[in-house]
């Protein structure tokens, strides 16, 4: 993609926030994200300059979360991005996840005590994305529902 000009760090983005839209305000979970179901293509927008569009592909394996497990699934993150051990473990226990420490682990693919490391909270925080700009859906990306 980057031999043919996609700028990446706009499509890591453009992934990002529209994966984020689609869990955290809409409740709506594509249970199959790789790159294989995702597809970029160029699209001239009305002022005729060159922008990326996301297509979102197999529509197999969807699932709607309700209200309260959104809300609790912001919760753990949250927790995880403030290191709030407490509002981990409440979250967690409000998604039937007993060990939180594990639960945790498994979203976001770290150690709990790297996650909790206030002296890597920064390493953490970018990775996870709290270093980046505000929510902001592009009118380029969009997903379909079967």
């Amino acid at each position: 993609m980057y031999n043919r000009g996609v700028n990446l760090r706009k499509l890591s983005s453009l992934i990002s926030d529209t994966f984020t839209h689609m869990i955290f305000e809409k409740g709506f979970v594509h249970s199959d994200p790789h790159p294989g179901n995702l597809f970029v293509r160029s699209k001239k927008m009305p002022d005729g300059s060159e922008d990326i569009e996301l297509v979102i592909l197999d529509h197999g394996i969807y699932t709607e979360l309700p209200h309260d497990t959104r809300l609790s699934y912001t919760k753990l993150w949250r927790g995880i991005l403030s290191q709030d051990e407490k509002m981990i473990k409440d979250a967690s226990q409000e998604l039937g996840a007993d060990f939180h420490e594990l639960f945790t682990a498994i979203i976001v693919n770290r150690t709990f005590d790297d996650v909790m490391d206030k002296d890597l909270s920064h390493k953490t925080k970018t990775r996870l994305g709290v270093a980046c700009k505000p929510l902001a859906i592009p009118l380029t990306s969009f997903y379909r529902i079967r």
